[in-house]
């Protein structure tokens, strides 16, 4: 399968901030859990790293093999607090764990709420609303805990810029200079961080880019380019208010009454059941929490016999609110609510790097893919069968709860532009219903003819025009799902009757700056069968290009292109220094190889000759051995030839003996 190079890139900063995170969990364990809990220990990363997930269109990116742009990373706060809580109370409720030195993370970032000046900071956030207060205090797991283990990373060194959006609850990151991680270059990738949110609407702050926080990011870039340090940004905030964005009165309220979703509904396809459940929080005896209660302004107190001993701390985590879940409910497809846990990508990374053919079983098994990690995210929908096989546009649950959770025309602009880009797709009849219906909310005169909503909605037509047309055809596809969902039939009347509605289209569309297609021929489209819009009298604007713009945007690229060339140059340069560094080692390798074989060839030479006299001395002994075995033999014989003769004799003396006796 071909990747694009931007979803190589998303995927490999995933790779790289899962890596960064299990590398200072791992670093960090708790050391007051018993050695022979090997289990916990072994899970310690992976359960925290179970609740930072990735969520919305990169997941559903990879599962349709589209190029993925941004990536949003939710923090599950409330699973995690309940985590900090449960540790804290099992393992760090004694005196004698509450050491500074312990290096747990559960402890390490608790001990920050005894800090003076933290404690004030801390205190300052109790007359906030829950999302900024539980974003902002220093002591639990949130996005700011995330965030600084990345910026301690050196490999982000003055390339991660980050502009904390504390009102909305997230962190928009961006990556500024080069930073390599596997075979992707990470410069440019935008990573939204979010840990707080409302559970009745979806504060969806990434259908378009906010200019300011753009800005932001590009001031960044320019000081990192620059070899300066991105931090002193920091004394230069952008305005972070909240944008409603079309929200009434009547849903700011922080309602909270959804009814509870059963989660004991089985999922219909992937996941782990319930990875989105909550835990419980442990209950711990206060006759088990220590002897001394009261007053806990330090690590050390004054006994009554005069002795200093270390102070019991109290052990006090608020738990957040909102539930990831309800977040995802609030999406606005089924197909955006697929998740990625970061668990689940160290599992994808370990089983890959240990994986072997030739292992028995592996041979006719493949790899883990990116693909197969991705779960559903929840019980009420199937997300990756939506994706993947039906193709289609549903609401995660309920879709008039989905339209109301999002600002007025949201889902329908949301509608239009997923068909545009992905026009095999289809509408879910049921959705389809409940858009139509409503219309009556905002598509009549009444709304539209309030200049600030009118010019909300051209924002959405403008930039919908500006970034997903860029042929004839993707303008018809629009035009031609609006009118699947009977939109011209109730908005040119309103054109028609409310001047200023027509005026403000004529603006918009006068203004679209499309590349690849001029607004002359854009507005003819709106004319034509079977729309045939009133006639709409565009002032064509010049697009003669900014010059200084481009020089400023040339300037840019030439500086990312040479220093590009600079990281390609040190690149050889170090490969060059290793090369010859190897070379003498190699050099000197040889030498010590021709003095051995020189060494070996003597004594070899040596042992030659001495073989050569022991087989000299071997003959000498054989011919030696021979002459003896000759002239033992010869006397031998010569032996024998002399008893014959003396037998001979004796004989005949026996012989005359008995005569001279007869006589």
């Amino acid at each position: 399968m071909n990747v694009p190079e931007d979803s190589k890139r998303a995927m490999n900063t995933v790779a790289l901030l899962t890596d960064s995170f299990k590398k200072y969990l791992d670093a960090n364990k708790c050391e007051c859990i018993p050695k022979e809990n090997s289990e916990e220990l072994d899970q310690f990363s992976s359960e925290l790293l179970d609740h930072v997930i990735v969520v919305g269109g990169f997941c559903r990116d990879i599962l349709l093999n589209r190029k993925i742009n941004d990536i949003d990373i939710i923090i599950n706060l409330r699973e995690l607090t309940k985590l900090q809580t449960n540790h804290l109370k099992k393992y760090h409720n004694r005196r004698d764990q509450q050491s500074r030195d312990c290096k747990c993370v559960y402890w390490k970032r608790y001990l920050t709420k005894l800090c003076p000046a933290s404690a004030q900071m801390n205190d300052e956030q109790k007359h906030c609303p829950e999302i900024q207060r539980m974003h902002n205090i220093n002591y639990i797991l949130n996005a700011n805990f995330w965030i600084g283990i990345l910026q301690k990373d050196k490999r982000f060194d003055n390339c991660l810029s980050v502009k904390d959006m504390e009102k909305s609850g997230y962190h928009s990151c961006e990556i500024v200079n080069s930073v390599r991680f596997g075979s992707s270059d990470l410069n440019h990738q935008k990573i939204d961080v979010i840990d707080t949110f409302n559970v009745d609407r979806s504060d969806d702050h990434d259908l378009f880019e906010n200019d300011k926080v753009k800005d932001y990011h590009r001031q960044s870039r320019q000081l990192s380019m620059s070899g300066m340090d991105i931090e002193r940004l920091g004394d230069i905030q952008p305005d972070d208010s909240d944008d409603d964005d079309g929200y009434d009165d009547d849903q700011k309220s922080n309602n909270k009454s959804r009814a509870e979703v059963d989660t004991a509904r089985v999922q219909r396809r992937g996941g782990r059941k319930g990875r989105l459940n909550s835990m419980a929080i442990a209950s711990i005896p206060l006759d088990q929490m220590g002897d001394d209660f009261g007053d806990f302004s330090g690590f050390k107190k004054t006994a009554e016999d005069g002795q200093e001993r270390a102070e019991y701390v109290a052990l006090e985590v608020p738990i957040y609110s909102g539930k990831v879940r309800y977040k995802l409910l609030n999406y606005d497809f089924s197909m955006n609510t697929c998740i990625l846990p970061l668990s689940n990508v160290i599992r994808l990374s370990e089983y890959n790097n240990d994986y072997d053919h030739s292992i028995n079983g592996n041979q006719n098994n493949d790899p883990l893919t990116w693909r197969e990690v991705i779960e559903n995210g929840l019980g009420e929908c199937d997300g990756i069968e939506d994706c993947t096989v039906e193709k289609i546009i549903r609401s995660p649950e309920h879709d008039h709860c989905s339209i109301e959770a999002h600002p007025k025309s949201f889902i329908f602009w949301r509608i239009v532009r997923w068909l545009i880009r992905e026009p095999q797709f289809k509408l879910d009849h049921k959705l389809k219903a409940a858009q139509m219906k409503d219309f009556d909310n905002w598509l009549n005169a009444d709304w539209m003819g309030d200049q600030g909503n009118c010019e909300k909605f051209m924002k959405y037509l403008k930039r919908t025009l500006e970034h997903e047309c860029k042929s004839r055809g993707d303008v018809e596809q629009m035009l031609g799902v609006m009118d699947d969902m009977r939109f011209h039939k109730l908005f040119i009347p309103i054109l028609n009757s409310v001047p200023s509605v027509k005026q403000t289209l004529v603006s918009t569309l006068s203004r679209v700056d499309n590349e690849y297609l001029i607004n002359k021929r854009i507005v003819e489209w709106f004319h034509a069968e079977p729309y045939q819009y009133p006639h709409l009298p565009i002032v064509v604007f010049s697009k003669k290009p900014n010059e200084q713009k481009k020089l400023e945007m040339r300037n840019e690229e030439l500086k990312e292109e040479l220093q590009k060339k600079e990281a390609w140059s040190q690149k050889l340069e170090d490969q060059n220094t290793r090369l010859v560094a190897e070379k003498r080692q190699l050099t000197a390798e040889k030498k010590q190889w021709e003095n051995d074989r020189k060494q070996k060839d003597g004594q070899l030479n040596d042992m030659r000759a001495r073989l050569e006299e022991v087989e000299q001395d071997l003959e000498a002994l054989r011919k030696s051995k021979a002459e003896l075995a000759k002239s033992t033999n010869g006397t031998i014989n010569e032996l024998r030839g002399y008893l014959v003769k003396y037998q001979e004799a004796y004989a005949k003396m026996e012989a005359k003996a008995p005569a001279r006796s007869s006589q």
